[in-house]
């Protein structure tokens, strides 16, 4: 729902996003194609994308960026490399709660500040628990 959402405030505060992205593409710049963990991440990805997509069917009204939400849905995940999480062949050093923040900030440096917003977003909900304030959607990065 968090996707949905941001999709539909992207379109309504930019009007149309003008460039596209390969999801994968962006994931193989951070983890081997023949990795463990490049096949999770990847599944996992697929998997919020099927799901988000089917959200966005049932708000079809309110006209969500379906682009938007399936690249951020493969993405929201990036960071994960970048934490201790063995059993998924993760050897990063940092604790899992910061795998959005730190996907985050990949993204970032990479120039997507699309994707900034959705990964911050559900970074903030995974974190805390609960559903972020309507302030998180205006300033995701604070």
């Amino acid at each position: 729902m968090i996707i949905i959402y941001l999709a539909i405030q992207q379109t309504t505060d930019n009007k149309q996003r003008a460039t596209m992205i390969n999801p994968l593409d962006i994931i193989s710049e951070f983890y081997d194609p023949n990795a463990k963990t490049y096949r999770i991440l990847v599944q996992h990805g697929e998997q919020v994308a099927e799901k988000a997509m089917a959200v966005a069917g049932r708000v079809a009204h309110l006209r969500p960026d379906l682009r938007f939400i399936e690249e951020a849905a493969m993405l929201h995940d990036i960071g994960i490399f970048l934490i201790s999480a063995p059993e998924l062949g993760c050897t990063g050093e940092s604790p899992y709660v910061l795998h959005g923040y730190l996907g985050r900030k990949l993204l970032e440096a990479k120039g997507l500040p699309d994707m900034r917003w959705c990964v911050s977003v559900i970074w903030a909900w995974a974190s805390r628990g609960k559903r972020p304030s309507s302030s998180a959607f205006r300033n995701p990065g604070k």
